[in-house]
């Protein structure tokens, strides 16, 4: 990754995951500033390059909806930002 800079886009394939995240504790301070929510992670990155996309006239990235990520547990493209 570090050949990577803000901005540049990225080209890989991955299985999509969902989870649970937050504060499951007793203390309601934390329960309030990390509550429980469903998220989403990658796992089994591979196939990653860089895409070569000029700095003088960017391209915009296309980003799959949630329901696409979910329906399919798989996703062809990502960005770093």
């Amino acid at each position: 990754m570090a050949f990577l800079e803000e901005g540049d886009l990225i080209q890989f394939t991955a299985l999509v995951y969902e989870y649970v995240k937050g504060y499951k504790g007793e203390d309601p301070e934390l329960r309030m500033s990390r509550p429980i929510g469903i998220d989403y992670g990658l796992w089994d990155v591979r196939d990653a390059i860089k895409l070569n996309i000029s700095k003088e006239r960017p391209r915009p990235p296309v980003f799959p909806s949630v329901d696409e990520l979910k329906k399919n547990k798989r996703i062809n493209a990502g960005v770093c930002l």
